[in-house]
């Protein structure tokens, strides 16, 4: 892909990413409870008109995101797109699979970063800050290159303390925890992404 084209569907994805998940409400875009934008109206919303993105550029982005971020969808014969997770916005969740506690994979993990480890641990644990879920994966593909820290969930325990988990459309996997946090007590354990060695987070 020429240079200035990648750049073009860099700057269409985020912001996909941002009135999908984040500004749908604010910019004026209509959205309904499942977080499902008519593509018409993402076509004329200013923000995406300005730059003169057309349909085809939003399905090349959709069908070329790494992550595959975005689901569009047909319903009486109208095309909608909506994010996949990662909504700051109320949406319900029904779009997401929950999982029955059998069903939670043993091998979920969030990738972080060692100079925020200690706040993670000194704030009571992962949260899902101004985020609907916590964001989980059992895919290194889905964690970003810079990432240097894996914090391993102990799913086991967990699901005895009643916390429940969602499956997106992207195999992501989602949960509010506990008030909003996964507490240390409920790591499994935290290692270095190169290494694999071991991080004594409960020293920090």
């Amino acid at each position: 892909m020429d240079p200035v084209d990648e750049k073009r569907d860099i700057w269409i994805s985020k912001s996909l990413s941002y009135l999908l998940r984040h500004g749908a409400k604010k910019e004026k875009l209509e959205i309904d409870d499942h977080g499902n934008v008519e593509m018409q109206h993402l076509l004329n919303h200013n923000r995406i008109k300005c730059r003169h993105v057309t349909l085809e550029d939003v399905k090349r982005v959709v069908t070329n995101n790494n992550k595959n971020r975005f689901a569009l969808k047909q319903h009486n014969g109208k095309l909608y797109i909506c994010a996949q997770n990662g909504h700051s916005i109320g949406i319900s969740n029904q779009n997401l699979e929950k999982l029955e506690p059998s069903a939670v994979p043993a091998g979920l993990f969030h990738g972080t970063y060692k100079a925020k480890l200690p706040a993670i641990i000194a704030s009571g644990g992962l949260s899902r800050m101004n985020r609907n879920h916590i964001h989980l994966t059992t895919n290194m593909n889905y964690v970003r290159p810079t990432c240097d820290i894996l914090i391993f969930i102990d799913t086991e325990k967990c699901v005895e303390r009643g916390i429940v988990f969602y499956k997106s459309g992207n195999d992501v996997y989602l949960t509010e925890g506990l008030g909003g946090i996964v507490g240390p007590d409920l790591f499994r354990r935290v290692e270095e992404r190169l290494s694999g060695a071991n991080v004594q987070y409960e020293l920090l």
